[in-house]
Order: C-alpha cells, then sequence, then structure tokens
C-alpha cells in the first residue's frame, strides 16, 4: 500500500507570516499524519523567494513566503509543491523561477507551474501500486503557460489536459489530478465546478484533489472514483478570509492506493486565530458524501448563498461596488467568469427563487450542520 498526503493552502504571509518558526505550529497529531506517508503533496500558494512582489495590493491579497520556511516543509515530508495555484506568479517569473530551483535542489518535485507549458503540464510519476501519476491545472486565465511564458496548465484547456490524463494512463494504475479553482467561500461547489471536474472523470482520472475555496467542501464518489472538492486552508489566513464563515476549517487527506483499490482516511482541524497555529478539530458536517441528486437539491440555495458571500468578498476589495446594482452585479461576474457559468449560476438562482426555498434551505442546514 501506498500512502500519498494532501494539504489545503499553505503560504507563510499575513497572519502566518514567520510562523514557520514556532515548533508548535501544527499539533502533533498532524505532524504524525503527515510523517506517516511515503509521498506528500503541499498546495504551496506563492513563491518561496526573496524577490519583491510585483502582483497585489493593500486590498488585493497577495502571497509569498520566505525561503527559511524550507526546514517544515521538508519536515512535513513534502516531496511534491503544488504550485499550480494563482499566488504562484505574485512575485514574478523569477519568482517562480526561484521557487522550482529551490524544490528541485533539495529532493522536492514542484508541480503544475513551469517556465513553459512543457513544465507546467508534465506529470510526476511515481512506480509504486502499478504506477501512480500526478497532475494539476489551476483555474487562473491570466497565468496560463505557453512555449515562452511561465505559468500553470489552465483547468480548461482540456484537449492537453485529455491527452496527458490518458498517457498517464496508458503505463499507470492510477491517474490523481489535483485541482485549483472553484468559487471561493462556497459551501458546495458551483454547478459549473462539479461539471468540470466530472469531465476530467470522463477522461480517465480516477482521483481529484481540490482547494482554492478556503473552506472545506463535500467529497463525491462516482462509481470507483471520487472527487475532494475542496480541503480549504492550512497555513493561510487573511482579513478577506475572516469575513466569511468556516475559513478556519480544514482536512488533510490522505490517499491509500494498492494495484486494486483506493481507500482514504482525513484529519480535521481549526486555525486557532488567537496563537496562529493549527489545532485538532471534529470533522466540519459538509465534509461527507453528497451524491448526484442530493446535490441537485442543494445547488440551487448553494448558488444563493454563493453569490451574497461573493458580493461581501468583492466590495472588501472594492469598496466602490458596495452600491452595485443587480445588473452591475451581472456585468462583473460576466467579465470575470464568462458567458457559461453566469448562466449556470443565473439558472440555478432562478431556481432558488422559484422552487421549494423553505425544503431547500432546510436540506442546506443539514448538510453544514448550522
Amino acid at each position: 500500500m501506498t500512502e500519498i498526503t494532501f494539504s489545503g493552502d499553505i503560504a507563510f504571509s499575513k497572519y502566518f507570516r514567520n510562523t514557520y518558526e514556532d515548533p508548535a505550529l501544527i499539533c502533533e497529531d498532524a505532524i504524525g499524519f503527515f510523517q506517516g506517508s511515503n509521498h506528500v503533496v503541499l498546495n504551496v500558494e506563492g513563491a518561496l523567494t526573496d524577490n519583491v512582489m510585483t502582483r497585489g495590493s493593500a486590498s488585493v491579497p497577495a502571497h509569498a513566503s520566505d525561503p527559511r520556511c524550507l526546514p517544515w516543509l521538508l519536515k512535513m515530508k513534502g516531496d511534491v509543491w503544488n504550485l499550480s495555484n494563482n499566488h504562484t506568479l505574485d512575485c514574478g517569473e523569477g519568482g517562480l523561477a526561484d521557487t522550482l530551483a529551490l524544490a528541485r535542489a533539495n529532493g522536492c518535485q514542484p508541480l503544475g507551474a513551469g517556465m513553459n507549458i512543457h513544465e507546467a503540464s508534465a506529470p510526476i510519476l511515481f512506480p509504486e501500486e502499478g504506477g501512480i501519476g500526478i497532475l494539476a491545472v489551476s483555474y487562473k486565465a491570466f497565468m496560463r503557460a505557453d512555449e515562452n511564458k511561465a505559468g500553470v496548465l489552465h483547468w480548461d484547456d482540456f484537449g492537453r489536459i485529455r491527452e496527458a490524463i490518458q498517457k498517464i494512463k496508458k503505463t499507470n494504475r492510477w491517474c490523481i489530478l489535483v485541482a485549483h479553482g472553484g468559487e471561493e467561500f462556497s459551501g458546495i461547489p458551483m454547478p459549473y465546478v462539479r461539471r468540470r471536474y466530472l469531465n476530467y472523470l470522463k477522461m480517465g482520472a480516477d482521483i481529484i484533489v481540490a482547494h482554492h475555496p478556503h473552506v472545506p467542501q463535500n467529497f463525491e464518489t462516482v462509481g470507483n472514483k471520487v472527487i475532494f472538492y475542496s480541503l480549504g486552508n492550512f497555513i493561510f489566513d487573511t482579513d478577506y478570509q475572516r469575513l466569511q464563515k468556516y475559513t478556519d476549517r480544514g482536512i488533510l487527506l490522505k490517499l491509500k492506493l494498492t494495484e486494486d483499490t483506493c481507500e482514504w482516511e482525513h484529519f480535521p482541524y481549526r486555525i486557532d486565530r488567537e496563537l496562529h497555529r493549527v489545532v485538532p478539530d471534529e470533522t466540519p458536517h459538509v465534509f461527507r458524501n453528497v451524491c448526484a441528486k442530493e446535490y441537485r437539491a442543494l445547488a440551487p440555495v448553494g448558488v444563493a448563498n454563493f453569490l451574497r458571500d461573493y458580493a461581501v468578498a468583492k466590495i472588501f476589495l472594492h469598496p466602490e461596488m458596495e452600491h452595485y446594482t443587480k445588473f452591475q452585479w451581472f456585468k462583473w461576474y460576466w467579465k470575470e467568469k464568462g458567458k457559461k457559468e453566469t448562466l449556470s449560476l443565473c439558472l440555478h438562482a432562478l431556481l432558488y427563487r422559484v422552487g421549494n426555498r423553505k425544503k431547500a434551505e432546510q436540506m442546506w442546514k443539514e448538510h453544514l450542520g448550522e
């Protein structure tokens, strides 16, 4: 059996700046959860570099970590660094280059980002259990790598993703896709995100492990395959996130693979915001298997709640949006997310307004444990 552990978002910035020096940063049980694994995939948000940030402002979050956090990453047995996320270029291409070099010089494999599309789309392969291939994608369009541009494998580059998955599956039993995407702070994945991940399974991926929403979400079994929609924050905390519920909750995930089976276990935790430490917690109620039928019933109220929380987040970053009309919000979302995603959300918002709201909201309370 081969055990591979995955973390949520990690950035030694903002409230967690320099906390890698704290020996009690994370509880002993969490350390043991990492150290008992054959491989550990850490989602490293932002560069590990001394370069100055080239993105971000006082209101718009940007992230990077001091390279001196390296011993902490190694203590967690982080032999794979997922760099396919929306902060990996916050310090420019130079910051990414520094991070890639630091990982490789210390026996760690970078995943999902590179100085060109070939590096960004290259999977990591392990020989155990008939072969395990790990591929990573991210949602941020302007960070899309090409032949001569550093960045990530974009999550809608379906032709390249399909080709990569099929190539992995030709010689390996398992294909794991790490996805950094989805809507921030949503209690369940938005319908277009779920459709996208189901599509990856149809392409041949066996397991999807996702993060970016900054809150834990549900998982979903599809035959003998599984999607973990969001692990939540790990070493990551900002004022922007503290406006929203459940951003202090998270999950460490451990896959247990043999040539024939995939089992898993998890470790739930909470961010202690007074001490800036990670402590054990009960499993969030939301972290459970939500089948297709239940999801269809929950999606309208999930979308309605998301649109409310989305407005709160955007107003924090752009105070002038406080007085936006519904049409202005529609135009903004259309510009930010595109036609299909916007129409999908509008449809589900309409279903919420005309459907059985009382029953849907009761299901939502049961779903989130509120």
